[in-house]
């Protein structure tokens, strides 16, 4: 995402606690913890950004308790409330994740949730306090990425992608299962055409 920001001429920050693996981008970097509301705060109104992506998650599947992944929702909760004190910010785009929904539901709406994983339930929490908290200044959008694969890419399903590098063969038995993968390009070709549509705040 940032390399595209940066081909399409933005200007860009990119406030994480990882450090880019991409070493070009690291003058880009700003090691800070979404939780931490003072330091986020403080970057992003010196920045004074029009535009903010909202992808910090805690994405693996390994635990079954909610309190493991927080900064699902408080980081959300710290990030609008700092995005409503910065009037220069006209548009948010929120990754959230398809696993709002177990796989294989299909929702009659988009407020239809039906997680069967904590981190499911993470990002519904998380979808619920964007659409019940009042964007003062900006538009915003909720987008729901599938499992995404490429450079770089981790948590969850990099080991699936490790076995099949190393000719080994998965037998999952009788069960049936069904996986989705994005690949990160596509996925950012559709991102950055969001930028460039009109979008409301009840998206």
């Amino acid at each position: 995402l940032i390399e595209q920001l940066i081909n399409d001429n933005y200007e860009v920050i990119n406030i994480d606690i990882a450090e880019s693996p991409d070493s070009d981008q690291g003058h880009l970097w700003k090691k800070i913890d979404i939780n931490n509301y003072e330091d986020l705060k403080k970057e992003i109104s010196d920045f004074a950004p029009d535009i903010v992506f909202h992808l910090a998650a805690k994405t693996d599947l390994n635990s079954n308790l909610i309190d493991d992944y927080y900064t699902n929702y408080t980081g959300t909760e710290n990030l609008i409330e700092i995005i409503n004190q910065i009037p220069s910010i006209k548009k948010v785009i929120y990754f959230s994740s398809m696993l709002v929904c177990r796989t294989g539901y299909m929702p009659s709406t988009d407020i239809d949730y039906c997680p069967n994983t904590k981190y499911g339930e993470s990002k519904v929490m998380m979808e619920r306090l964007i659409r019940s908290t009042r964007h003062i200044h900006s538009a915003w959008i909720i987008v729901r990425p599938t499992s995404i694969w490429g450079p770089w890419f981790k948590e969850p399903y990099r080991n699936f992608f490790d076995m099949l590098l190393n000719n080994k063969y998965l037998d999952i038995g009788s069960k049936s299962c069904t996986k989705t993968y994005g690949y990160v390009q596509n996925v950012i070709f559709q991102t950055s055409k969001l930028l460039e549509s009109n979008i409301s705040n009840n998206q």
